[in-house]
């Protein structure tokens, strides 16, 4: 279902975040392990999202620029909520803006990490958490049906 992928969506993010994190040698204080029955069931969702994740690294190594310093890159100090969320907001819409597909998926996963790892290191941490609400929100606006289309997150191998 939309929700299911959604759910999944949110988890992703914050997967990709706190794994940016642990590359960077630093971790989120308070943060629990999922807890959610989302993904009773489906065994092959640590495989999904290790695979994703590796994929971003993979772009990481080949575009290091592209996913640092980007308050720098923006234009813009990451002082408010409402600056951030619309770094997120016009970046995701612009790498998704000629179509969707997994490698643009996963580029926007990316972004996500590196822009909530920027936050973090900036002393910005409540902002953080946000981010993965934020990709809930473009997910269902921008992605959820395409990846439904093709049958969830499970098509990512195809």
């Amino acid at each position: 279902t939309a929700a299911r992928l959604l759910d999944q969506a949110k988890q992703l993010c914050t997967e990709f975040i706190d794994g940016k994190l642990q590359r960077e040698g630093l971790k989120r204080a308070g943060i629990t392990a999922w807890t959610g029955n989302t993904f009773d069931g489906d065994e092959k969702w640590p495989t999904i999202s290790k695979r994703a994740q590796e994929v971003g690294w993979m772009l990481e190594e080949c575009y290091p620029r592209l996913y640092a310093d980007i308050s720098r890159h923006v234009n813009a100090s990451f002082t408010s909520e409402t600056v951030v969320h619309d770094v997120f907001s016009s970046v995701c819409t612009e790498i998704v803006k000629d179509g969707v597909n997994w490698a643009r998926i996963i580029a926007v996963y990316t972004f996500a990490g590196a822009l909530a790892t920027e936050c973090y290191k900036d002393s910005r941490s409540v902002f953080v958490t946000e981010v993965s609400n934020w990709m809930y929100e473009f997910t269902a606006l921008h992605l959820v049906d395409w990846i439904k289309k093709r049958g969830g997150w499970v098509s990512i191998y195809d």
